[in-house]
């Protein structure tokens, strides 16, 4: 009977920590979806800019 006391005691403590993550997953989500989204910019402006460079290399190289 003891040993079920204590499995029901973690068993509460776990069910705690699990809201509490969940809790602080949910407080998380709008900045880790705003760094998502600042990175894709700045992925989306180093292709243009390699762009533009590839370009002024080429017409460099022309002239």
């Amino acid at each position: 009977e003891q040993g079920l006391e204590e499995a029901q005691g973690t068993l509460c403590e776990d069910e705690r920590r699990v809201a509490e993550l969940g809790q602080s997953l949910e407080e998380l989500e709008p900045a880790w979806q705003q760094a998502r989204e600042a990175e894709q910019a700045s992925a989306a402006e180093l292709a243009r800019a390699e762009e533009s460079m590839h370009d002024w290399q080429i017409d460099w190289d022309e002239f």
